[in-house]
């Protein structure tokens, strides 16, 4: 499309329906244009698509970040929506999980592998995340789990390379988010913000032992206070879904 048109968009998913306009460069001296229009209509489109996920309610986000649950671009649709209103509704979400997990097979646990290994940044990491992904198909969760908490960090060590500042759980997170945000526009699903804020709750969140706080985290399984009860099919598919979340990322 040309610099100097204007653009008025209407688009619609079943009932709902949006409007985009943009008159900004029939404007006397202006020069302004939206660049890539293609991912801004994408992302609106989004929006209609996935309205549970662009008008999560915070509460009922605080519970899925709790029970290690994001959504996940690779859960969206069905699976997220089963999650989104049982968590709203105060149900038991065990049976939902179990659902979600399970309606991932073997063979697609092992094309999310082969897709993550066309870039670089995974290819590294190919031999280790190759074994998690083993020991998770022959369910054994425990291993999978204490193969995959700490290459997701290491994942984030990498792609943080070369800045100044000390790798803290922190500065991790937000480098992540920085270079999410470079691939996200208007209303992605990429959710760079809420990621982050994933990350330190969820994945980076810290642990009182003498309280009995002690969530599946890094921390604390790289503290080895981590429950017994926690190492599950379902964490470990969790992990698998942040490494995936991360592939988009980068």
């Amino acid at each position: 499309m040309k610099s100097d048109c204007a653009v008025i968009y209407i688009f619609s998913n079943g009932w709902r329906r949006g409007l985009y306009f943009d008159f900004l460069p029939i404007q006397p001296q202006s020069n302004y244009r939206t660049s890539d229009l293609e991912t801004l209509f994408a992302s609106f489109h989004s929006y209609l698509l996935f309205p549970e996920v662009h008008r999560l309610e915070p509460k009922v986000k605080g519970k899925m970040f709790e029970c290690g649950w994001f959504p996940f671009i690779r859960i969206l649709g069905r699976h997220f929506e089963e999650i989104c209103n049982t968590l709203k509704n105060d149900f038991p979400l065990i049976e939902v999980e179990m659902k979600v997990v399970d309606s991932f097979d073997e063979k697609s646990i092992r094309d999310l592998k082969d897709v993550w290994m066309t870039k670089e940044i995974f290819k590294k990491h190919e031999t280790v995340i190759e074994r998690s992904i083993d020991r998770f198909i022959e369910k054994d969760s425990i291993s999978a789990i204490h193969i995959l908490y700490p290459r997701i960090e290491g994942l984030m060590r990498y792609i943080s390379l070369g800045e100044k500042e000390k790798p803290t759980s922190t500065k991790l997170a937000d480098k992540l988010t920085t270079v999410a945000k470079e691939k996200s526009v208007g209303h992605s699903l990429f959710l760079p913000e809420d990621f982050n804020e994933y990350l330190k709750q969820s994945y980076f969140a810290s642990f009182d032992l003498e309280k009995g706080e002690i969530d599946l985290s890094r921390n604390s399984l790289a503290h080895g206070v981590a429950k017994e009860e926690d190492f599950s099919k379902i964490r470990a598919f969790q992990a698998i879904l942040i490494l995936d979340q991360i592939f988009y990322y980068v």
